[in-house]
């Protein structure tokens, strides 16, 4: 809340709706970059053959 205030009390609603959605967009981007990066490297004994996803 107050990131978003700053934002609106800075540029109006075009800073908050931008401001906002440029935050949350970084957040889900960096959450799967790092869950990417952690489950990709080392021994994956989970890892199911012959099936066409793993779950």
């Amino acid at each position: 809340m107050p990131l978003g205030a700053g934002f609106f009390l800075v540029g109006g609603m075009p800073w908050l709706d931008c401001g906002v959605a440029v935050r949350v967009a970084a957040r889900v981007i960096g959450h799967w970059a790092v869950g990417h990066a952690t489950h990709r490297r080392g021994p994956q004994g989970w890892a199911v053959d012959g099936v066409a996803v793993q779950g």
